[in-house]
């Protein structure tokens, strides 16, 4: 078998972390141009084989041979989750939260908290001169998900407020170097997130001893865990990672590519049609994932895509590119929903994820999108008060407008 092409260089002073990390596109497609979409580099001081081809990632995410495991660090800011959880023990936990994540569930679970989120944040965008865009959805999605999983009603601002500030303050823990260090008025990043999850799990447990909870918050509180601290370290991941980055940044990329002229024929028929509503959501997550990729560790020596893979190596697919692999999608960097109706070769994408270890949220975050974009275009029109076709984008830690990007909402006629 091949040798993966490019070079890892030595140990630290070949660590190409920080290049990475500056302009994750540009080194990704500097190194596509020059080894084509698989190479291997030195990431965080260890080799890495960069996967950007659709096939790739397919057979990455589809391996049943027990080739790779899960590389989640940070165990002190989650607990033991199913992040960090064998296979065995992640299908345990996906069973439990099946009751509550399934299709069939949501809606009657979920639907009446995320409506009343939806009336009380976007009820009145006509009011407003301009918006933040990016910020204004996610603290849509912020509060949607803290009311779902802690039980809180929409309307109590000030206690959901302050717990989207610790969620903010535990999350930053998760993009900085692991010192908890304190001293006098000083405290490190990691730090400052370990006791954000200290708080975070107190409200936690006050609101498991509440009687009084959603549908939703007592179907998990109901769920067969093995104990009161894995629903605790589960209702924290839920609220606290990745679910409501993840919404914001679709959904902003989604009125982004609706607000471009060529693209407003869309708006129309979405309202009425939820095959292409479901087209055009698709398609946003192929062209714009919320996460650059993710991350395994290969368990043993194999081959991939015709490459040795060595014991202990890690690899990082690569979403944003393997969508945009012009082998798997014709026109990759156009925005086509129809690529997604009627079709009986459907490509699989990776928004969230893939394989038996995608992200146990995906029909919840699916539903928040459909429910707030139906909400958005059957009530409003909107304009942006800049050029939408020169928005640029940054892909750390969560994909979005590089700069803050506000928009005009007026309510439709009869609305």
């Amino acid at each position: 078998m091949a040798k993966v092409p490019g070079h890892i260089g030595m140990p630290l002073i070949g660590d190409r972390s920080l290049e990475f990390a500056h302009d994750s596109f540009k080194f990704i497609n500097h190194h596509i141009q020059k080894h084509g979409r698989i190479f291997q580099s030195r990431l965080l001081n260890r080799q890495t084989i960069f996967l950007a081809s659709y096939d790739s990632v397919h057979q990455l995410l589809s391996d049943m041979d027990n080739n790779y495991g899960m590389e989640y660090r940070y165990k002190a800011l989650w607990g033991e989750n199913v992040l960090h959880y064998n296979d065995k023990e992640a299908a345990r936990v996906k069973a439990v939260l099946g009751k509550c994540l399934h299709p069939d569930q949501l809606p009657q679970l979920c639907r009446p908290v995320i409506h009343n989120v939806l009336e009380n944040l976007l009820g009145s965008l006509e009011d407003e001169q301009t918006i933040p865009l990016y910020t204004k959805l996610k603290q849509v999605a912020s509060y949607i998900t803290v009311c779902l999983f802690l039980g809180l009603d929409p309307g109590s601002t000030t206690e959901i407020e302050s717990i989207i500030e610790l969620t903010t303050e535990h999350w930053h823990g998760l993009i900085s170097i692991p010192l908890s260090a304190s001293i006098t008025g000083w405290s490190s990043t990691f730090s400052k997130a370990i006791q954000a999850k200290d708080a975070l799990m107190v409200r936690i447990e006050e609101v498991l001893r509440r009687r009084h909870k959603n549908a939703f918050n007592q179907a998990m509180s109901d769920g067969n865990f093995k104990s009161e601290e894995e629903l605790k370290n589960h209702i924290l991941l839920f609220v606290s990672a990745l679910p409501p980055k993840a919404v914001a940044s679709i959904l902003a990329s989604i009125f982004i590519e609706l607000g471009k002229p060529e693209h407003a024929r869309y708006i129309d028929i979405a309202r009425d049609d939820l095959e292409i509503l479901n087209g055009i959501i698709t398609e946003v997550e192929r062209l714009h994932p919320p996460f650059i990729g993710g991350k395994r560790q290969a368990l043993k020596a194999c081959t991939l895509s015709g490459y040795t893979v060595p014991k202990g190596c890690s690899l990082l697919y690569l979403t944003h590119a393997a969508h945009r692999d012009p082998l798997a999608f014709p026109n990759p960097d156009q925005f086509i929903p129809e690529r997604w109706l009627n079709c009986d070769d459907k490509k699989q994408i990776w928004a969230f994820g893939g394989g038996h270890r995608s992200c146990i949220g995906k029909a919840l975050m699916k539903m928040m999108l459909l429910e707030t974009v139906s909400y958005v275009i059957k009530n409003y029109n909107w304009h942006f008060q800049s050029d939408v076709h020169n928005i640029e984008y940054k892909a750390l830690p969560v994909y979005r407008p590089n700069e803050e990007v506000y928009v005009k909402f007026s309510r439709r006629d009869g609305c």
